[in-house]
């Protein structure tokens, strides 16, 4: 990487021999000399992190190793009938180079789970040849919960648990006599951010009755705090969406900048054919619907 070899000879007297101890009431123990992993909280952690990451890719067509700080996933695009040995063998490459570059997968927190909306009811994903690993019909990535036929119901199901007991300490400030602006700001921070967070992702193929369940805790919380208007979750939404579009075209390097193309006119965007509503209501095609409609 053309690194100074002055910085990466500092590094290495950093990471090696770093000494620790461990002191209960007054008593210290004797100190221990380690020299692998990175200290925590240390700033330059992450980035050692990233490069020490940097080459585990995915080595078969059709398959996509996404990494997040030490949580990995591998997505494999799997068709009907078809031979799913580039998937295992991918599963056994990733395996294969977490044994060459020391790092140990936990393999309690590994799971796998059968993406097809089509399967309604089936939610055996029989693909795993290893039976260490679990199979399962949800899983929670990054702080949302996928499921198997993606219409988000798990995700919203525990939204709206957490809400609800949430909801509590807005009651509670009600009993007390706070300010109605400062119930509000308090809304905005504990319960309303926990709906924005991943919303452009999720929102747009709800049903209309998974939908109705956040509107009827949101109005709830209006009651609650004595207000008769507020934002629609439509509209928190199309406001997340148009930021984040606005984000991808300011950045040529941004995954998606790519899809967002001019008309002639040089004033609208090229729609994609959309032929599922599943990807009609996904996040691209509704951002390039509401960029247009903003010209």
């Amino acid at each position: 990487m053309s690194v100074n070899p002055f910085i990466i000879k500092w590094f290495y007297s950093f990471l090696t021999n770093r000494s620790q101890l461990v002191r209960v009431n007054n008593t210290l123990s004797e100190p221990r000399f380690i020299s692998t992993g990175a200290p925590q909280g240390c700033v330059s952690s992450p980035v050692l992190f990233t490069i020490y990451t940097n080459d585990c890719i995915s080595s078969y067509p059709g398959n996509y190793v996404f990494k997040f700080s030490d949580d990995t996933a591998i997505l494999s695009l799997l068709y009907k009938d078809a031979d799913p040995s580039s998937y295992f063998n991918e599963v056994q490459s990733f395996v294969q180079w977490c044994d060459d570059h020391h790092l140990t997968i936990n393999v309690k927190k590994t799971e796998e789970m059968l993406i097809d909306p089509k399967s309604v009811g089936d939610h055996s994903p029989l693909l795993i040849h290893d039976q260490s690993i679990k199979q399962v019909s949800s899983y929670r990535y990054l702080g949302v919960h996928l499921d198997c036929l993606f219409n988000w119901e798990v995700h919203v199901d525990t939204l709206c648990s957490r809400l609800q007991q949430r909801m509590y300490f807005l009651r509670r400030l009600r009993v007390f006599g706070v300010d109605q602006k400062l119930m509000f700001l308090f809304y905005q921070a504990v319960l309303e951010s926990i709906i924005r967070f991943g919303m452009s992702a999720w929102y747009g193929n709800l049903s209309v009755h998974v939908k109705s369940k956040l509107n009827r805790l949101v109005q709830t919380a209006m009651k609650v705090i004595g207000r008769t208007e507020n934002s629609s979750l439509q509209s928190i939404y199309e406001e997340s969406v148009l930021r984040l579009a606005q984000r991808a075209l300011s950045d040529p390097a941004h995954i998606l900048n790519s899809e967002y193309q001019l008309l002639p006119s040089g004033k609208r965007y090229r729609a994609p054919l959309c032929k599922l509503n599943r990807f009609k209501h996904s996040f691209v095609p509704t951002s390039i619907r509401l960029l247009n409609k903003s010209k």
